[in-house]
């Protein structure tokens, strides 16, 4: 949550400079005519930061909020489109993705332990962890493995700043036919896979992978088979 915050208050800021830097202009149009391109193309992804920021805050706000109202999710519809006043779909967006946070960070926080828990949320991506063990080879006292849920990979993104509410929802969205038919491993790999790609593709590009990758999940290929397909995919994105 801190690295959220964070975030949005450094993007706000830097936004926030450029009217300061004319004191003197009496609207933000007149503050943007001033600047150069490059100060122009600088601002405009600075914005565009910062709603992401924003955005990614009000789902972690939104899923907070359905476990408050003990997960009556008309409740919380209702309650959210009366704060925010937006559309009913970006209202169910919000939820379905802060949703998903709010099942990984429960999940990480069944760790008995405080060293355990605190690693998946600094390295995004993790998919299980297995519980430390003691000088003598024991676990402690109630630890258990931390068995995340498919979308993990997802909230952890959305959590770090890296991925917006826009994008988590496609993602979501996207892979969601095939819970009922697909392993766990299977579907957090694609989630990952698709985590990856979302930093050089549209969400027009990820809900038609998505889909692709759904298809392909319904294919009587084995488990195993298909997660070595996502991991082989995963590392054709980050290979030069």
């Amino acid at each position: 949550m801190e690295v959220l915050f964070d975030h949005l208050a450094r993007a706000a800021a830097k936004v926030g400079t450029q009217r300061l830097r004319s004191p003197s202009a009496t609207s933000p149009s007149a503050v943007y005519r001033q600047l150069p391109d490059d100060a122009l193309n600088q601002a405009l992804w600075q914005l565009g930061e910062l709603q992401r920021a924003t955005e990614a805050l009000s789902a972690v706000i939104a899923g907070e909020m359905l476990t408050r109202d003990e997960g009556r999710a008309d409740v919380t519809l209702r309650r959210i489109r009366g704060l925010t006043r937006a559309s009913g779909d970006t209202v169910e967006r919000l939820l379905r993705v802060g949703t998903v946070v709010a099942e990984t960070e429960q999940a990480i926080d069944a760790a008995a332990t405080f060293d355990e828990a605190q690693p998946l949320w600094r390295e995004r991506g993790v998919m299980d962890a297995a519980p430390s063990a003691d000088e003598e080879g024991d676990t402690p006292l109630g630890s258990q493995p931390v068995q995340l849920p498919w979308a993990a990979p997802v909230a952890l993104a959305v959590v770090a700043g890296e991925l917006s509410a826009e994008t988590a929802g496609v993602i979501l969205r996207g892979l969601a036919p095939a819970v009922e038919r697909a392993d766990v491993r299977e579907l957090q790999a694609a989630a990952e896979s698709l985590v990856l790609a979302a930093t050089e593709h549209t969400p027009e590009w990820l809900e038609r992978q998505a889909s692709k990758i759904c298809w392909r999940l319904s294919s009587p290929v084995s488990v195993a088979g298909r997660v070595r397909e996502g991991r082989e995919y995963r590392l054709s994105l980050v290979r030069p």
